[in-house]
């Protein structure tokens, strides 16, 4: 069996090709760790409002799904002020596939410290052992 003339090039230029898209998901990855820290410091919840507003405004897409006032979801900002009754303050984490495990792991460490949670603390102990 013979190979056609062009399958090593072809192999090669797709080898290249992969090669030329994992260095630009890696320069971009690095670009977005440049300009954002893995969590931010603790915000007043009244931030996420105002912080939902600024990108909103920012983008050509305006979020809208019928229950709109000026292209901005209602039921975003209504949610932002029902957290606000119940929390003081939030943390903004990167979202680049392990925010949920460090936003988990901040809530359990800040809940722990928080007034020196010793039932939480012994809690967490049984579970470990």
């Amino acid at each position: 069996m013979t190979s056609h003339p062009d399958s090593n090039s072809n192999k090669n230029s797709s080898y290249e090709q992969d090669i030329q898209i994992q260095a630009q998901i890696k320069a971009i990855e690095n670009e977005i760790k440049s300009q954002q820290s893995l969590t931010s410091y603790k915000q007043p919840l009244s931030t996420l409002e105002q912080f939902y507003h600024n990108n909103n405004n920012n983008s050509n897409n305006s979020i809208s799904n019928g229950n709109s006032n000026d292209g901005h979801n209602i039921h975003f900002i209504q949610g932002c002020q029902y957290l606000a009754k119940k929390y003081k303050y939030w943390r903004m984490i990167r979202g680049d596939g392990n925010c949920y495990y460090r936003a988990f792991l901040y809530a359990i460490c800040e809940a722990l410290i928080k007034d020196d949670n010793k039932e939480l603390i012994q809690q967490m102990k049984q579970f470990g052992m």
